[in-house]
């Protein structure tokens, strides 16, 4: 995954983009949001600057593909 693209839970997507409807590709597997860093599965992914985020670009996933 590349360190500009971030898992969102839906309720950081809500507090960030109020009045736009998420592009979701899942549910997907069980993630951790890059803004708040709570367990979600919401399969939403945006980019967006790592060093404003609490990833700071070390995406941790729960999925097997995060894991190679």
């Amino acid at each position: 995954m590349s360190q500009w693209t971030h898992s969102i839970c839906e309720d950081c997507w809500d507090k960030k983009n109020p009045t736009k409807l998420a592009d979701r590709h899942g549910p997907g597997d069980d993630d951790i949001c890059c803004f708040c860093q709570k367990k979600h599965n919401s399969g939403i992914y945006i980019r967006e600057n790592p060093d404003n985020l609490t990833c700071k670009g070390a995406h941790v996933s729960g999925s097997k593909e995060d894991e190679e």
